[in-house]
């Protein structure tokens, strides 16, 4: 909390996403050798009274129907992608909610009957249970033109629906955009301090021009209704990120979340932190790296460590999904190298 109020640390946190390492003796002595957690809880409920869901699982896919009394939508997810034990079976999406114009009406009608209520509960459990093990956050949804992308279309379909239905397509994230307007008035009176939007930006997916139109306008926006109730205010960003660095300078978000410096992401932390000013920057340690060997995994951390100097404006964590095989080696060599050299402030070695 030192490094997200801008004070200064007693050394770099290390802060994983609570999950991504199981629960267990490894987790627990890991803990007691000065890692962290991080966790989000619910802070609302969120309900569509008048859209009936109903799903079914066959030979490996997930069938989903959303029934309006406009029409229905339906998508088709599938787990067989998955059957590695390395990996957790998440769903991956084959066939999106909107194909055509006549879904895209559909499904202003689901967004437009969605029901926001405050619920501050399972966030006040969560953060009592996590003591001083961690610090617990809450989510926010996607700015409303990457929700529409990631979550209903698809990247291709959505580009094409976007050029072919311009009124369409801005009335629909106009209409998302009204309701999330109501979901960050919930957000600001919350107890939470940390608001996390998980839009997994990715600059080869998104261009500058949409970047600029689209997303930070809405940042800033929301940004000025959380910083007056004294929120910090996170972003999701863990894809490459070179192209748009420059713009993500010009937003009022405090805190670049999943960070993911190469050889998976394409931008330095110190040109992020160059092009970034004093906006906090919560690494994702890239997982290829625990591929490579003790050596390698060693002489990388100490790399970022270095690269992270003086460590007053970051943020050691894992947001993804880190091989199975490698979890003990890869955890257990981080913890030791940050509870060794991470005390702050860190010197540069040249």
């Amino acid at each position: 909390m030192a490094v997200l109020r801008h004070e200064e640390p007693e050394r770099v946190p290390w802060l994983p996403d609570m999950g991504v390492l199981p629960t267990g003796s490894l987790e627990r002595e890991l803990r007691n050798k000065g890692m962290g957690l991080f966790a989000g809880a619910s802070v609302m409920d969120v309900s569509q009274p008048h859209v009936k869901v109903e799903r079914r699982e066959e030979g490996g896919d997930i069938f989903t129907t959303y029934r309006t009394p406009v029409g229905c939508v339906s998508t088709v997810q599938t787990l067989d992608y998955a059957q590695s034990e390395e990996f957790d079976r998440i769903p991956w999406t084959k066939e999106y909610m909107v194909k055509n114009l006549t879904d895209l009406e559909v499904l202003k009608f689901m967004m437009e009957d969605i029901v926001y209520r405050p619920n501050y509960r399972p966030f006040l459990e969560r953060e009592h249970w996590m003591g001083d093990d961690g610090i617990v956050g809450t989510g926010c949804d996607r700015t409303p033109f990457h929700k529409i992308l990631l979550e209903f279309t698809g990247y291709k379909n959505g580009i094409i629906l976007f050029q072919r239905y311009p009124k369409e397509f801005e009335d629909l994230r106009v209409i998302i955009e009204k309701k999330q307007d109501e979901a960050y008035g919930i957000l600001a009176d919350s107890p939470a301090d940390i608001i996390l939007m998980y839009d997994n930006i990715d600059a080869v997916m998104i261009s500058p021009r949409l970047f600029e139109k689209y997303y930070i306008p809405f940042y800033n926006r929301q940004a000025r209704l959380l910083h007056k109730r004294d929120k910090i205010y996170a972003c999701h960003m863990d894809g490459r990120l070179r192209c748009l660095s420059a713009l993500i300078g010009e937003t009022d978000l405090d805190v670049i979340n999943a960070f993911t410096p190469p050889p998976m992401g394409d931008l330095p932390i110190s040109a992020a932190e160059k092009a970034w000013g004093d906006k906090v920057i919560w690494i994702n340690f890239p997982e290829t790296v625990c591929h490579y060997g003790v050596d390698e995994l060693k002489s990388y951390t100490m790399g970022l460590l270095e690269e992270c100097a003086p460590g007053n404006n970051v943020i050691m964590g894992v947001t993804e999904t880190v091989p199975f095989k490698t979890i003990e080696t890869t955890f257990s060599i981080i913890t030791e190298l940050l509870w060794k050299h991470g005390r702050y402030p860190l010197l540069k070695v040249n």
